[in-house]
């Protein structure tokens, strides 16, 4: 039997996109190992390497922009507009370009999180697409920019491009899609990892009884004053590198070696803004969750509702954040008895799906 190949385009607007697909992708080469992967995403190879525990070809090239950001919690939406505007100007030779990429590889299936433009280079190459995601930008877009000039045209040709996918997958917790064609709906998706909050600890010399927050916002700029929290005995905070402070209870996450999964896994509290990833990884490995919302983004509804549902959480206003009165909240949440790890049902259903295309 000849072997098959996936092209997966990956989002690279933050990291949410990876997180929903690595699990999947992860399983679907134990079950298939002779299946060729290619992975288009624009972020670092040694970030997907953790993540993705199986050898792939690497294109580094964005599928898509989403909507542009000025931090991980505020969108530009005029510069979005914009950047809409211009892809859309050139949107024969975008399609013709990525047309050229994708063929190049002769791919049997694509999954897509959640490039249409992608869409629309494998409808007329007449390649099979698996979208996945739990938002797609056609909303996004929508949500921000409906009443801007050039806008309708946009929106059309982006849904347009998103309904000549043969499936689109909308992992629990998703936003509605009423307007996308052929929308089949999972269970949640998430990797599991292996708590090791004593090694954590035994690392950093702390004391048994000290608690571990993990702050979290995704692949964007932090848009908070950490200088301004609270320094309380026995809590330490386990942030980015990118986070310059210069305090004993903050502690660079990436010194300890230890793969983030397995880091998230082992905390007493996440700290995150809305999104996927982290809100469903922290209810499939039982974290308790401090979040902040995004109350303009249209997943951050569903997102809410679904992990209020599933783990221990409690909201922090932004203000609260760079004001550094958080404390209260947090210990909250510490003193809640743990609730079960629910299951990443999506896991299977998602690479089921997959095999299913990749076999026929």
């Amino acid at each position: 039997m000849m072997s098959k190949t996936l092209y997966c385009a990956i989002s690279s607007h933050g990291f949410g996109h990876i997180s929903q697909s690595a699990p999947i992708l992860s399983r679907l080469y134990r079950l298939r190992p002779d299946i060729n992967i290619i992975i288009q995403c624009a972020i670092d190879r040694a970030w997907l390497d953790e993540r993705f525990d199986f050898p792939f070809v690497y294109v580094r090239q964005s599928s898509d922009f989403g909507m542009v950001m000025k931090s991980a919690l505020e969108i530009d939406v005029q510069a979005s507009h914009q950047a809409y505007l211009e892809v859309h100007e050139h949107w024969q030779d975008k399609v013709q370009e990525t047309m050229q990429m994708i063929s190049q590889f002769q791919p049997d299936l694509i999954y897509c999180n959640i490039a249409y433009l992608v869409n629309a280079a494998a409808a007329r190459l007449s390649i099979p697409v698996i979208n996945l995601c739990s938002l797609n930008w056609y909303q996004t877009y929508q949500a921000y920019c409906k009443d801007r000039p050039g806008a309708s045209h946009i929106m059309q040709t982006m849904l347009q491009a998103y309904n000549t996918a043969e499936v689109f997958l909308t992992p629990e917790p998703s936003m509605s899609m009423p307007e996308i064609n052929a929308v089949k709906t999972i269970g949640p998706v998430a990797r599991r990892g292996l708590q090791r909050a004593d090694d954590i600890r035994r690392l950093l010399g702390l004391a048994p009884e000290s608690r571990l927050v993990l702050v979290s916002y995704g692949g964007l700029e932090y848009p908070v004053s950490f200088s301004r929290w609270p320094q309380t005995n026995g809590i330490y905070f386990l942030v980015s590198e990118k986070v310059r402070i210069k305090r004993n209870d903050f502690i660079a996450y990436e010194s300890l070696c230890i793969p983030y999964i397995d880091i998230l896994s082992s905390v007493d509290v996440i700290m995150t803004k809305s999104g996927y990833g982290t809100y469903v990884e922290a209810a499939c490995n039982s974290i308790a969750v401090m979040y902040t919302r995004r109350p303009d983004w249209p997943e951050d509804s569903f997102l809410v509702q679904w992990l209020e549902k599933q783990a221990n959480c409690i909201e922090v206003p932004r203000e609260n954040l760079q004001n550094g009165d958080i404390l209260e909240g947090l210990q909250k949440l510490l003193q809640q008895p743990g609730r079960p790890a629910i299951e990443p049902e999506g896991n299977i259903q998602a690479s089921d799906e997959l095999i299913k295309y990749l076999t026929n």
